[in-house]
């Protein structure tokens, strides 16, 4: 089973923590919601956006960056890695701030993991984690943590991906964030899996299960959280 990125199971549209809550101008704010709904007509609204000569450079910033995640979600990696490229290039901002520049790296980053290209993905993931370590963001710090060790995982160098995934839940745990505390409880599960350390391997998927569980105590009505709950439960009956 292929390691979890704590971007995996949810299609997080780009945010960027702590910026201007200020709303963009409708038509952005339309594509965005339509994105964020996966409607049918979000991309041809979108298309239109991107087209319209009156919408800020901020704007279609936001719209192809939004537009790359959801086409992530989707497996359509061309399309996400020419929406993230044209974003780049056009707005000098993205090139300047470091919070930018880490999500940006982590969604090209995710964009190889989903496809296997793990060699591929490791630098991406590298920078993040500099960058993360350098805002002094933890949320940020333990996500990237968690994807070196997903990849760590995945290429069978179990010491580096316990190190990496063990980094990443103390800030989880923390943080009190127990959905992306039970993503990594369940990867190192896989690490001692794989390890045949089977003990091991179940007392962790254990610890995720009722992670998950006090997540949807609060959240309800997350239904990535219940996917990676019932993930957890059908691996402790494997």
């Amino acid at each position: 089973m292929l390691a979890f990125l704590l971007l995996g199971l949810s299609p997080v549209l780009f945010a960027v923590d702590g910026e201007q809550t200020l709303p963009y101008s409708a038509p952005v704010e339309e594509c965005r919601q339509l994105l964020r709904e996966y409607a049918a007509q979000a991309l041809a609204r979108c298309d239109e956006v991107l087209a319209d000569g009156s919408v800020s450079r901020e704007g279609k910033t936001r719209i192809k960056l939004d537009y790359a995640s959801r086409a992530i979600t989707r497996g359509e990696f061309e399309i996400a890695e020419r929406h993230l490229d044209d974003a780049l290039l056009e707005d000098d901002v993205l090139r300047q701030k470091n919070i930018y520049r880490y999500h940006l790296l982590r969604m090209k980053s995710l964009i190889r993991f989903r496809q296997d290209q793990l060699a591929a993905a490791l630098p991406y993931m590298q920078e993040a984690l500099t960058i993360a370590l350098a805002m002094q963001r933890d949320k940020s710090i333990a996500t990237s943590y968690n994807d070196l060790g997903a990849v760590y995982l995945e290429t069978g160098e179990y010491s580096d991906a316990l190190a990496n995934l063990q980094k990443a839940l103390q800030v989880l745990e923390k943080m009190d964030d127990f959905y992306a505390a039970g993503l990594t409880l369940a990867n190192i599960a896989n690490v001692y899996r794989d390890l045949e350390d089977l003990n091991s391997s179940i007392d962790y998927l254990q610890r995720a299960e009722r992670s998950h569980q006090r997540h949807q105590s609060t959240s309800a009505d997350d239904g990535y959280a219940v996917r990676a709950l019932a993930q957890v439960r059908e691996d402790l009956c494997i």
